[in-house]
C-alpha cells in the first residue's frame, strides 16, 4: 500500500462537464490534504496521478471553463497515459465541436528543485544557483535578478514549450496545445501580451494545429490564440 494518498486511474480518467471537473479536483485536493502530506505530494508530485492532477488536470479544467457560456455545455475528458493526447475537449450547445488537447508546462530541472527544497526545507529562494548535492539533499543560493529580464526568460520559455510540440508534427488541426506557466514567478499583463503577440508571429504561417491556450498561474487564467481562420464558436481569450 502507498505511503501517499493515490488517484486511482478509474477516478481520474473520466468524461466530466467543466464545472464538475472543478469540483472534482477540489475534492482530491481535499483528500491529500486529509492524508497529512498534502504539501509533500504538491510539491513533489508524489502518489498516483498527483502530477497529472496538478500539470494536467487543473489547467484542462481552466480550459473548459472558458468554454463555458450560455447556449454551450463544455465536457472535458481527462485520457489515459498511453495515449497522445492529455484531454479531450467537447462543446454541446450553439458553437458545438470537439477537439483534443496537449498540455505541456514550463517545468525545468531548476524549478523541480525548488519545488523539492520547499517541501523538504520549507523555504527556497526564488532566483539564484541551486543544486542536487551527492548526498542527495538541495542546496541553493542567494542572487539578485533584473524582473524584465526574469519575465522574458518566461516567456521565451512558454513560447519553447509550445515549439517543442509543434516540431513533432505529431498534431493535426484538431488539436490545442495548452502551455502551463506554472512557475513560481507570476507573469505581468505586459508579459503575457508579449507572449501573445510572438506566439501569433510564430504561428503566421503554421497549420499544424487551429490554437494555442496559456493557463496562467497563479490566478489560472486562459489565453487562447487560433492558427490562421477564426473557427467558429471559440472564444479567442478568456
Amino acid at each position: 500500500m502507498s505511503e501517499y494518498v493515490d488517484i486511482a486511474d478509474d477516478d481520474y480518467e473520466q468524461r466530466r462537464h467543466a464545472r464538475e471537473l472543478v469540483t472534482w479536483i477540489n475534492a482530491k485536493f481535499r483528500d491529500l490534504d486529509a492524508g497529512g502530506r498534502l504539501e509533500e505530494q504538491f510539491f513533489e508530485r508524489k502518489g498516483r496521478n498527483v502530477k497529472r492532477l496538478i500539470e494536467e488536470a487543473v489547467p484542462l479544467s481552466r480550459l473548459g471553463l472558458s468554454l463555458w457560456k450560455p447556449g454551450d455545455e463544455a465536457y472535458v475528458s481527462l485520457l489515459p497515459e498511453n495515449v497522445r493526447y492529455d484531454g479531450l475537449m467537447e462543446v454541446d450547445g450553439f458553437s458545438a465541436r470537439s477537439f483534443n488537447v496537449e498540455v505541456t508546462t514550463i517545468e525545468t530541472e531548476q524549478s523541480t528543485l525548488r519545488r523539492q527544497m520547499l517541501s523538504r526545507e520549507g523555504t527556497v529562494t526564488l532566483a539564484g544557483p541551486i543544486r542536487r548535492k551527492r548526498d542527495g539533499s538541495i542546496e541553493d543560493g542567494m542572487e539578485g535578478v533584473e524582473v524584465s529580464e526574469q519575465q522574458e526568460a518566461i516567456v521565451t520559455l512558454a513560447l519553447n514549450r509550445l515549439k517543442a510540440k509543434t516540431d513533432t508534427k505529431s498534431y493535426d488541426e484538431n488539436t490545442a496545445i495548452l502551455v502551463y506557466l506554472n512557475d513560481f514567478w507570476p507573469l505581468p499583463a505586459e508579459g503575457r501580451l508579449a507572449l501573445h503577440r510572438l506566439t501569433e508571429q510564430y504561428l503566421w504561417e503554421r497549420q499544424e494545429i487551429f490554437a494555442v491556450c496559456y493557463c496562467f498561474s497563479p490566478d489560472l487564467a486562459v489565453d487562447w490564440i487560433e492558427v490562421g481562420r477564426r473557427k467558429p464558436g471559440l472564444p479567442r481569450a478568456a
